[in-house]
């Protein structure tokens, strides 16, 4: 029996301790599970995790050395510190003949510049190193160094062409310090790609990854200027599966819906998308976006999709058992490039009859949508209540360049609660040094943070290059970024966002008409298809999103019903914030349910969503 077991590990430890646990746990260490993370206290984790899961099963005889305890097994090649999403550089070549004194004159044929030998000879050890232990296991690493040392000066002889070669020398895989690159070839020995890729890939937003956007560019096809840092862990994972080996991700859900999602959309679309739950209302994750868990097999396929979302009942249950009572199943044809349309056929119906003889926000010519002033520095910018009278008791001229200011936090649905924060809105090329002097020495105590933000205009002083200053002073819709609750409201009193508010104003079709739309129940409905929640059950609304909203236009006088009902709305929460205005907002609820001609039953369908 023994003699029929090939891997010499497995004869001695079977020989040894005929413990069926331990042997099915070493193998599955040894030859099928592997990682990777850029933290080093995430790779030692799992290691112990390993040995832990050994160790319980070891067994133990007092009477023997170290208690019949063996040695564990060596995990420095099983799960490594390395930057998952850079590729190891590819063996470099070139044609034409070549000098340096390592190299073999080709007369125009390919010359390889890598240490191919050496190169292999670190696999040999990477091998053996694996279950080798006490001198044995500190000659490898000795060897492993050695051929380290050789190889990084083959890169110097060749005038540093050996790209490979000189990463695969400076590769510390007996220490802590992450590698720059990853590759589970060269790594593991794996060659044809993974059965499963399990992972829960960081979320990192795309403000601060322009540093690397070039990298991602020239590396990533589903590469996008605003994609947040996991979109490059779903592309990447799936790359190193075999064709067909399964991905299964605890990830944002954000690509679903984002225009940056396009195009990850599109390569997941393509592949046999088996699961898809979502826990946009259920926050069982650590993470301040909402999460979804996806698994996708790597086939190509135009198999329906699984699709659940996960709610109150979800905690009574397991997930397996939730998923097989509460799920949908989807039609590629709603899972394309497109935002992904993960909704029953009921309500399909509807938001196409909602889109049926209506124009995008974004196709209105006479709508515009603007983002809030981005100061690149608020503390300098932004003032209080008190400072606003010191400046301007100082001298009334700095009045002009003093703008009222609401935060996201102060809109609310129609109306807004005062605030008594100011922007000092200094432009891109005002002379403030000369011109408002006290403004200039309150900005001065902020002067080298406000020197180093990229966002500024001609001097330290001023705000970045903007064309739409002057829409913050006229009539407008006003909305912030997150919103507990679906808000917007009117402002006529020139106030100016931050960068976290948007406004909309219109040269044509009335501001108030069109708020009437999108304060309405229709509107929060058509959102479920095109917007996103944050964890925290928050509603995204950023204005990619607001420009898909399908508008009515109609004729100015038949847009005067709706305008007398929000006057009368704003009229009374003015004179009281608190009044009830229920009735006023279910006549405008009405109002555009008829506008958009829906049925009874369609209606019924909104409204139950709603609750």
């Amino acid at each position: 029996m023994l003699a029929n077991i090939p891997d010499p590990m497995y004869r001695k430890e079977l020989k040894k301790k005929h413990i069926p646990n331990y042997l099915h746990k070493l193998g599955i260490i040894k030859d099928c599970i592997f990682g990777v993370d850029i933290q080093p206290i995430a790779v030692e984790i799992a290691k112990l995790r390993c040995f832990l899961s050994l160790i319980v099963d070891e067994n133990v005889d007092d009477e023997a050395e170290n208690r019949g305890i063996e040695h564990l097994p060596n995990l420095e090649f099983k799960f490594v510190c390395a930057n998952t999403l850079i590729e190891l550089p590819k063996a470099q070549t070139q044609k034409g003949k070549m000098r340096g004194k390592k190299l073999v004159e080709s007369k125009g044929q390919i010359s390889m510049f890598e240490a191919t030998e050496k190169i292999e000879e670190l696999k040999e050890l990477r091998d053996l190193y694996l279950t080798s232990f006490g001198n044995e296991k500190k000659d490898i690493e000795k060897r492993f160094r050695k051929v380290q040392s050789e190889m990084f000066q083959h890169d110097l002889d060749v005038g540093g062409q050996a790209k490979q070669t000189a990463k695969l020398s400076q590769w510390e895989p007996f220490s802590d310090e992450p590698s720059s690159w990853f590759d589970p070839d060269w790594m593991y020995g794996i060659k044809d790609g993974f059965d499963i890729a399990i992972g829960n890939p960081p979320y990192v937003e795309h403000k601060k990854l322009k540093p690397f956007s070039k990298i991602f560019k020239e590396n990533f096809s589903c590469y996008a200027g605003t994609a947040d840092l996991y979109v490059y862990f779903i592309e990447k994972a799936i790359s190193l599966l075999k064709a067909d080996g399964t991905l299964s991700y605890i990830t944002s859900n954000k690509f679903i819906k984002t225009s940056y999602g396009e195009k990850i959309r599109g390569l997941l679309s393509a592949k046999n998308i088996c699961k898809l739950v979502d826990f946009t209302e259920v926050h069982v994750f650590d993470a301040l976006v909402a999460s979804c868990v996806l698994i996708v097999n790597n086939n190509l396929s135009d198999a329906p999709a699984t699709v659940a979302f996960a709610n109150d009942k979800f905690t009574d249950m397991s997930l397996d058992n939730f998923i097989k009572k509460h799920h949908l199943i989807i039609d590629k044809t709603h899972m394309g490039s497109n935002i992904w349309l993960l909704e029953d056929s009921q309500k399909l119906k509807v938001k196409m009859m909602i889109e049926k003889e209506t124009t995008p926000l974004k196709d209105i010519t006479e709508v515009q949508i603007f983002r809030g002033v981005t100061t690149g520095y608020n503390p300098a910018f932004i003032i209080d209540n008190e400072t606003k009278r010191e400046l301007t008791t100082k001298d009334n001229i700095n009045k002009q360049i003093i703008k009222p200011l609401l935060q996201g936090r102060n809109i609310r649905k129609w109306i807004y609660e005062p605030s008594n924060l100011y922007l000092l809105q200094t432009g891109y090329d005002l002379n403030i040094q000369k011109n408002y002097h006290d403004i200039y020495k309150h900005l001065k105590q902020f002067e080298e943070e406000l020197i180093k933000r990229a966002d500024q205009g001609k001097s330290w002083w001023n705000l970045r290059a903007c064309k739409y200053y002057g829409e913050f002073e006229k009539e407008k819709i006003i909305w912030g970024l997150t919103a507990d609750k679906w808000a917007f409201a009117y402002d006529d009193k020139k106030y100016y966002l931050p960068s976290n508010g948007y406004i909309l104003t219109s040269t044509g079709i009335s501001v108030k008409y069109i708020l009437a739309i999108l304060n309405s129940k229709l509107m929060e409905f058509y959102f479920g298809f095109e917007g996103i929640m944050t964890a925290g059950g928050a509603f995204t609304l950023k204005h990619e999103t607001i420009r898909e909203f399908p508008i009515k236009e109609i004729a100015e006088s038949k847009q005067k019903p709706f305008i007398s009902l929000v006057d009368k709305l704003l009229t009374a929460k003015k004179n009281n914030p608190d009044t009830d205005t229920t009735k006023l907002e279910d006549q405008i609820d009405q109002m555009v349910y008829s506008l958009y001609s829906l049925t009874g039953e369609e209606v019924a369908i909104i409204e139950d969503y709603i609750k």
